[in-house]
């Protein structure tokens, strides 16, 4: 038996022993803690200074009853037509654990099986079931409202959306019955959290606690869930290389009798409060947080904006020592195009951390926003250099193959996205690129078998269909294969009909052939 399922086995027994002995919220110390002062919604409310979690109320109209949240979830996702293309992620758990991702003290994080269902199925997943009965614990989460703006329309967002204005970076739904708890984490950016159905609790750690929470790095693996008999595969993981580093292993959920154990957060800024609907929690980013939702239909939004920075250099000023933080603080400078300050921020987090991939990497693309190709590829290669899973490397090569490219380096290119998909067969995105690249070498017959094989195994709609229309234009070269050229283009404007490079090739396609 290996390390990870003697694990898993071990915290699964303690899993069966806590259920018996507490509920699924905090220990009841942490119940102890304040509150986050209240304020009301208004046109001129600015929370652009603003480094400690709010509730804020009136985000909701009074007009707009919240008891038709249900039916309004509801209509909308039943009447989604579904083609067999538009699935919606459901995160899944063993009936055993209410709590994901698990953290195993042997440096593994196991995280929910990816259950894709189609969209119309949505709401009945929790409505028409129990946990029980379908035999898993599902919560649907970081559902991107931007590819359903007429559900954004529907739901009442508008004051919310006012409040992040035009630093918004992600809009998302999510939908669970309480049956699985967010274990302790953190964001790396600012957080507008709109409670619409049912409760959640939420425990939030301020940034200087980081060092207790136990963060560290973890190498994920999943459940395996066996789709055909609809089960779980006794004990059975698949590692999926990756690197985790947001989740801490401290256990706020425990029942420890040890009450002193929990005295470094109640002496702290640490807060606790219960969302009920209608009202939403602003959550600073680098704030560490668990969430508890309550059982039944439990929706919610949430908008991920920025500041400005403000909230990750406040925080920074109490930790300054955080890498990650200086990290994230540098993401958030990149985002908003501020080059010298992230390459400053990145710089800082590797001074503290020197093998810190994360950084080296995106101190690579920052070099690149800045137009310092050479630079970037260097930086690059010494990110590759530290980099810890087959997924890393390949996005170090891939970014390096796209800098190429756009300097015209084609024969250097491919060489490049070559070790990728070498390195990793399975990577969509690589095969996308060097697909690509292929096309302008006009190796239509590579550049053909490297995007079909893109199509097959990217999962991402807005990459997939980029990888149609590329593949959809190099058919077209090949003698023979105009239909297989419009059959791409087709599939292409089924997944996105707005996809307006598909539609000018169909029609240009389509028409010409009219023509002869």
């Amino acid at each position: 038996m290996n390390f990870i399922k003697a694990g898993l086995i071990l915290h699964t027994i303690l899993s069966l022993v806590y259920s018996t002995k507490h509920t699924s919220s905090f220990h009841h110390k942490l119940h102890q803690l304040p509150s986050p002062s209240v304020l009301v919604a208004s046109k001129d409310l600015d929370l652009s200074q603003g480094d400690t979690p709010l509730i804020v109320t009136g985000v909701i109209p009074k007009s707009f009853s919240l008891d038709t949240i249900p039916s309004i979830l509801e209509t909308y996702f039943t009447s989604q037509s579904t083609n067999g293309e538009t699935l919606v992620r459901v995160d899944i758990t063993p009936l055993a654990y209410t709590e994901a991702p698990i953290k195993l003290s042997n440096g593994t994080i196991i995280s929910p099986y990816q259950l894709g269902i189609p969209i119309n199925e949505t709401i009945p997943l929790f409505t028409a079931s129990t946990p029980i009965e379908r035999g898993y614990n599902a919560y649907i989460r970081l559902l991107n409202l931007q590819s359903h703006p007429k559900l954004t329309t529907l739901l009442p967002l508008a004051r919310l959306l006012h409040l992040a204005g035009s630093n918004l970076i992600s809009a998302n739904l999510w939908l669970g019955d309480g049956s699985i708890k967010s274990a302790i984490h953190y964001d790396g950016q600012d957080n507008l959290l709109l409670q619409l159905s049912g409760t959640k609790t939420v425990l939030l750690i301020p940034p200087e606690l980081e060092p207790y929470m136990q963060y560290k790095k973890y190498t994920e693996s999943q459940f395996v869930f066996d789709e055909t008999t609809g089960k779980f595969v006794d004990e059975a993981l698949k590692s999926t290389s990756k690197i985790v580093e947001n989740h801490g292993t401290f256990d706020l959920f425990s029942s420890s009798d040890h009450e002193q154990e929990f005295d470094f957060i109640t002496g702290s800024r640490a807060m606790i409060c219960t969302l009920h609907q209608g009202e939403t929690l602003f959550l600073p980013a680098l704030w560490s947080h668990a969430v508890v939702s309550s059982t039944g239909l439990n929706a919610a939004v949430n908008l991920w904006f920025t500041q400005k920075s403000v909230s990750h250099r406040k925080a920074l000023e109490r930790h300054p020592s955080w890498s990650a933080g200086h990290f994230l603080l540098g993401n958030d400078l990149l985002a908003q195009h501020r080059y010298t300050e992230a390459e400053i921020a990145y710089r800082k987090s590797l001074e503290i951390e020197s093998d810190n991939f994360d950084a080296s990497h995106n101190l690579a693309s920052t070099l690149e926003g800045k137009g310092e190709r050479t630079a970037a590829i260097n930086q690059y290669r010494e990110a590759f250099a530290l980099h810890r899973s087959v997924e890393e490397g390949v996005q170090c090569l891939t970014n390096i193959g796209v800098i190429l490219k756009k300097r015209g380096d084609l024969d250097e290119a491919e060489i490049v996205c070559k070790e990728a998909v070498e390195l990793d067969p399975k990577s969509g995105k690589a095969w996308k690129i060097y697909g690509n690249v292929l096309a302008l070498l006009e190796k239509f017959e590579a550049a053909d078998e490297a995007l079909g094989t893109a199509v097959k195994l990217l999962r991402s709609s807005n990459d997939k269909v980029a990888a149609l229309n590329s593949w959809g234009v190099v058919l077209e070269q090949l003698p023979g294969r105009k239909q297989d050229a419009i059959a791409a283009y087709e599939q292409a404007l089924r997944i996105d009909p707005s996809y307006q490079k598909a539609r000018d090739s169909l029609d240009n396609l389509i028409s010409t052939r009219q023509e002869l």
